[in-house]
């Protein structure tokens, strides 16, 4: 698993790495991928396969998404463009700060999951 700055554009996350990363390697060699978000305290792991963007319009849209949430664009010299589908999503959301935890509370944090089946999200056991 690989954390990227990514957007979610028409039910995908979309993301950019460079032509020769290992990233790129291993999704040319097995498209089949698990990525995660920058953020540790709000986690957001996806478990889908991924295609290389070769949607000129797809990307555009994509990268203006990105640059607005960034401020920098994706589209840097020759950096392939994926998008993911999902199969699943797990969130892990750790909002209490160790410090402020009663006793003896856990110290787990919350966890969401969802397998895609189709385009319906189907809740799963996570926990």
């Amino acid at each position: 698993m690989t954390a990227v700055w990514g957007v979610w554009v028409g039910g995908r996350l979309v993301f950019s790495t460079g032509r020769t990363t290992r990233k790129a390697r291993n999704l040319a060699a097995r498209a089949d991928c698990s990525l995660s978000t920058e953020g540790a305290k709000e986690a957001v792991v996806v478990g889908g396969v991924a295609e290389e963007v070769r949607d000129e319009p797809f990307a555009e849209m994509a990268n203006a998404a990105f640059v607005a949430k960034y401020g920098s664009t994706m589209l840097a010299e020759d950096s392939p463009v994926f998008a993911v589908r999902p199969r699943f999503v797990n969130g892990i959301v750790d909002s209490t700060p160790r410090y402020s935890r009663p006793a003896g509370a856990s110290s787990a944090p919350e966890r969401i999951g969802f397998d895609l089946v189709g385009s319906e999200p189907v809740q799963a056991g996570c926990g």
